[in-house]
């Protein structure tokens, strides 16, 4: 419904982070229960909608995987998932890298 994991809610109960403008706005309509302020969007960079960087991203939570996690799997540092994911580094990415991402997505299920 909200496209988060249990764990960043969890994150989110703990006060360890704060809910990105997007969800807290999903929050409100669900719960019914009105937010004074909406922090506003903070990211300089964006991925287009069907990108490789936000097909990452919306795999990536969809197994629960930090960008530590999914940096340690793929063989590339937490920095580049981050670059990867926001659209910053796309055009630079190897192909090397290229079929790993690929390959990540294709997949439903990591055996580790």
């Amino acid at each position: 419904m909200l496209g988060v994991c249990n764990e960043t809610v969890l994150n989110w109960e703990r006060n360890n982070k704060k809910p990105l403008p997007s969800v807290l706005k999903k929050l409100t309509k669900i719960t019914g229960i009105k937010v004074r302020y909406l922090p506003k969007d903070n990211r300089k960079y964006k991925p287009a909608p069907n990108s490789l960087g936000e097909k990452l991203r919306k795999k990536r939570i969809q197994l629960c995987l930090t960008q530590q996690e999914l940096a340690k799997l793929l063989g590339v540092s937490y920095y580049t998932i981050a670059n990867w994911e926001s659209g910053r580094k796309s055009k630079e990415t190897s192909p090397t890298n290229k079929e790993k991402i690929e390959e990540f997505l294709e997949h439903d299920i990591l055996l580790f």
